[in-house]
């Protein structure tokens, strides 16, 4: 599913406030987003669009892991502008005791061995502009 959210920060439009729109993007969609992004990515995947390892939160309650920092990587500004935000889901093969122990209250490396035995593909991708 792709959905396009605009918005204005801020209230009443004013010349000072940004306006930004969101294109969220889940489900089973094929489509793929500036930078390569696609759903079903793995961490390695990813590291290879980066062109360097990034940071990303533990899982949540939900079993959600989101990326906090691309690391100045090539993913950190795509084209256009644009900004992308990841949301990755752990394999559910794997075991509940891997996925609880990395907390969402921490920053893991893509490369930690913890969360690569997770094996999170993506599950949702946020494109501002």
């Amino acid at each position: 599913m792709i959905r396009s959210v605009g918005s204005k920060c801020g209230g009443p439009i004013q010349p000072h406030v940004a306006i930004f729109n969101l294109i969220v993007i889940t489900g089973q969609s094929d489509w793929t987003a500036p930078g390569g992004l696609r759903l079903g990515l793995a961490l390695a995947e990813l590291e290879k669009l980066n062109h360097k390892s990034f940071k990303l939160k533990g899982f949540d309650k939900n079993g959600i892991a989101t990326i906090s920092d691309w690391g100045g990587g090539e993913l950190a500004s795509l084209a256009g502008g644009c900004n992308a935000g990841l949301n990755l889901r752990a394999d559910p093969k794997v075991s509940a005791k891997i996925i609880s122990a990395l907390s969402p209250n921490k920053e893991y490396a893509s490369s930690n061995p913890q969360m690569r035995a997770a094996k999170p593909t993506v599950s949702e991708i946020l494109i501002g502009y």
